[in-house]
């Protein structure tokens, strides 16, 4: 079959298998003002560019989506782009795996099993930045490998802004990880691949655009990363762990204001920062619904108050640490249909949910609590043998496959430690994204390790000859 017909096969299977999820019931949950990572409608609506430049809860381009869809679009627009993200993802999935050199048969069945599984389900139908970071990582993944193909510099620029994309899009993906697998991809590539020195100005436009973000934080608000939060995400790993908060207050271990849950503010912090600002985004301390506005100023002297509580319990009860990373790990692990706050999506289709993953995942029944969901062993061994696997293989091959493994393996691995030791709330929903490169890597050197069986078998002269004899041509051409 050709790369055309595959595309279009995926195609069809899509649009079938969403017409009948729909049928069944599955429908969009749209915007809740409700959601902390969110401006409620009337910043969105009539102070949108305003808030944008003062919004330090997080990156800005969810929210900028957001208010130009209130703005501009219709209601039904989110759910139309959620589908084409859709569509998008499983389609990249498709040619990254064919452009490594998956068989075709083995690339549309990998393809179509993660296409039908309840994770891409229901985070398709979430609003929320999940889906939009999973699309563009995939097509981050698609470009590069294109570009190793075709050596055309269109993908390679698609490349590097879809990885600069994430960073003004999800907290997890911070600069730090953009300067090092972009240093990563070019180090691999320099001298493999020459038109990739054609792409030092996307880079360099890319590199600076994330600069100026960060600046313009820690110049508005002392914060030189794309969120306010960090402390508030630490604080939930380590104050909020301890059993004698008020006694290390009381004897001034802890600041006072790390006392509570991470996500309620101290009742006598509001106003802290000072007078209001004339800044609606800055001043309103709480959304039309009630809930508390996160982007307020003040939390920003909470987030900071917490932080310092964090490096206490880390110098002085680093056990307190390890066991809420430990605790963190298995969440991780955790398929992402188990995440609470999707429930209401997943509970729409329990009888698919319950037969795929007992088919796939066996974990345990619906009636168990959240917090007592096992981990499948599927993810617990599956996951560190990629780890390992890919970075063996790396370290040996110089194959044209290695840059795009190389990028995979980078952010899976980043990703993981983020999430696993910042967080404790959401890790297997924060997890969701990198899956995708997940099913892939699985594939590829699933691949691999029956092609040097059949290699084996079959001897020199056997069917792998040609390709085996194009591998070693294009490493010779690479070295």
């Amino acid at each position: 079959m050709s790369r055309r017909k595959a595309l279009v096969l995926i195609l069809i299977c899509y649009v079938i298998s969403r017409l009948v999820f729909f049928w069944l019931g599955v429908t969009f949950w749209g915007y809740s003002i409700g959601d902390m990572q969110v401006l409620e409608p009337i910043l969105l609506k009539q102070h949108l560019v305003q808030s944008l430049w003062y919004l330090h809860m997080q990156p800005p381009l969810m929210n900028l989506a957001l208010g130009i869809w209130m703005k501009f679009l219709p209601d039904y627009a989110p759910a139309l782009c959620f589908k084409v993200l859709g569509l998008g993802i499983n389609l990249c999935i498709l040619s990254v795996m064919l452009d490594l050199r998956v068989p075709t048969p083995l690339a549309l069945s990998a393809t179509i099993l993660f296409m039908l599984s309840p994770e891409q389900i229901v985070y398709e139908n979430w609003l929320f930045n999940s889906w939009p970071t999973m699309f563009l990582l995939t097509l981050a993944a698609c470009c590069l490998a294109r570009f190793f193909v075709t050596e055309r510099k269109p993908w390679g620029v698609g490349c590097i802004v879809s990885f600069g994309l994430l960073v003004f899009l999800n907290t997890t993906y911070q600069i730090v990880w953009f300067g090092a697998l972009v240093g990563a991809l070019v180090g691999a590539l320099y001298y493999c691949a020459p038109e990739f020195r054609r792409l030092r100005p996307a880079i360099g436009w890319t590199g600076g655009a994330i600069l100026a973000l960060y600046l313009k934080n820690f110049l508005l608000f002392g914060t030189f990363a794309t969120s306010s939060w960090f402390g508030i995400n630490l604080a939930g790993m380590t104050t909020s762990a301890l059993m004698d908060q008020d006694r290390l207050v009381a004897a001034g271990k802890l600041p006072a204001y790390s006392l509570g849950s991470e996500l309620e503010p101290p009742k006598d912090y509001y106003g802290a920062a000072g007078p209001a600002t004339g800044i609606p985004a800055l001043d309103r301390r709480f959304k039309e619904n009630g809930a508390s506005n996160y982007n307020h100023l003040d939390w920003v002297g909470i987030a900071r108050e917490r932080a310092i509580g964090a490096r206490w319990v880390w110098r002085h009860r680093p056990v307190v640490y390890l066991h809420a990373v430990w605790m963190a790990f298995r969440v991780h692990l955790r398929p992402a249909t188990w995440y609470g706050y999707v429930g209401t999506i997943a509970d729409r289709m329990p009888w698919w949910r319950v037969f795929y993953e007992r088919l796939i995942l066996a974990p345990a029944s619906r009636e168990i609590p959240l917090d007592r969901v096992p981990v499948p062993l599927a993810f617990a061994v599956g996951f560190p043998l990629i780890w390992l696997v890919s970075g063996v293989w790396l370290w040996r091959a110089s194959g044209p496959e290695r840059p795009v493994v190389l990028a995979m393996w980078l952010t899976v691995l980043y990703v993981t430690a983020t999430i696993v030791l910042f967080n404790d709330r959401e890790n297997n929903r924060l997890r969701t994204p990198i899956d995708p490169y997940y099913i892939i890597l699985a594939v590829f050197f699933a691949n691999l390790c029956f092609n040097g069986i059949k290699h084996t078998c079959t001897g020199p002269g056997g069917p792998l000859a040609k390709s085996n004899s194009r591998e070693r041509e294009c490493t010779g051409e690479c070295q």
